[in-house]
């Protein structure tokens, strides 16, 4: 992935082990153990352990699940994402979205919703939580909903 992609994707750890280039369009179903960039099209349902970069440039059309999504490009169908869900300011998601966190990511500044099963936390918790999420996120506490 270039670096231009990383910069439309956000801060990417490593590489993913596959992406479908500006030029393709992929149809059917798409199942596997890594992780994935998308520059041009994908028609068809996506299962992934692991995560999935839809780029500024990239498309989706259909159901989409995945360990965690990124979202620069645009997404038509439902999203569940099993650990977190990042949408871009460019990013489009038209379908339902399932998931634990979901942030949304202007460029200016973060916003995360974490829906937990808090009942009975002690405040402490839940703000002790904000601040170790900011420490790995740079997401300010009052930009993190916790219900």
């Amino acid at each position: 992935m270039s670096a231009r992609a990383r910069t439309e994707a956000g801060a990417v750890s490593r590489p993913p082990e596959g992406t479908i280039g500006s030029q393709l369009l992929v149809q059917g179903r798409l199942r596997g153990k890594a992780d994935l960039a998308v520059e041009g099209g994908i028609e068809g349902e996506i299962d992934l352990e692991g995560a999935l970069f839809v780029l500024a440039s990239g498309s989706v059309t259909g159901p989409v699940r995945a360990t965690t999504l990124d979202v620069a490009g645009e997404i038509s169908g439902d999203v569940t994402g099993r650990r977190e869900v990042v949408v871009r300011a460019s990013g489009r998601i038209q379908g339902d979205v399932r998931t634990a966190c979901l942030v949304l990511d202007d460029g200016a500044a973060k916003i995360a919703f974490a829906v937990v099963d808090s009942c009975m936390v002690p405040r402490e918790v839940v703000e002790d939580a904000k601040r170790q999420i900011q420490e790995s996120t740079g997401i300010a506490p009052y930009h993190v909903l916790v219900s």
